[in-house]
C-alpha cells in the first residue's frame, strides 16, 4: 500500500522528498531572505539559503587567534520550525575544536538545540 493510502499516514510521510523540500518552513525562508539582504554584516560574511537550509560564512572574532579564520555553519530547519530548533553544524574547517562541537560531525552540542523542550521561538 502506498504511504499516501495507509491509514493514519501523515501528510509529511505521504509527500515525496522533493515535495518536502518545497514545503520548507515559511518563517525560516523569510528569515534567510532578510539576512541575505543585509550582507555582509559582520561576523556573517556570506549567506546562502534555499528552502529549509541555510549556510553562513562567519568571520573569526577580532583580537583572537581566529581573527583571520572563516567558519562555515549550516542550519537546517524541520517542518516544526520555529517550534523545534534547527539543526546546526560546522561544515568547515574540517575540525573545529570546541567543547560544544562534535569532533566527528561538526554538530553543535548545546541543550537548547538538542532538547526541543528547552527551545522557544
Amino acid at each position: 500500500v502506498p504511504p499516501s493510502r495507509r491509514r493514519g499516514a501523515g501528510i509529511v510521510q505521504a509527500m515525496s522528498e522533493p515535495a518536502q523540500r518545497r514545503s520548507a518552513p515559511v518563517r525560516f525562508q523569510r528569515e534567510g531572505e532578510r539576512l541575505a539582504k543585509a550582507m555582509p554584516k559582520p561576523p556573517i560574511m556570506a549567506l546562502e539559503h534555499s528552502g529549509s537550509s541555510l549556510r553562513a560564512e562567519l568571520a573569526g572574532p577580532d583580537a583572537s587567534p581566529f581573527a583571520q579564520a572563516r567558519f562555515h555553519v549550516e542550519l537546517t530547519a524541520s517542518e516544526e520550525y520555529p517550534f523545534k530548533p534547527p539543526g546546526v553544524r560546522f561544515s568547515s574547517p574540517e575540525r573545529v575544536y570546541h567543547p560544544n562541537v562534535c569532533r566527528k560531525t561538526g554538530g553543535v552540542c548545546m541543550d537548547i538545540l538538542n532538547d526541543a523542550s528547552l527551545w522557544s521561538p
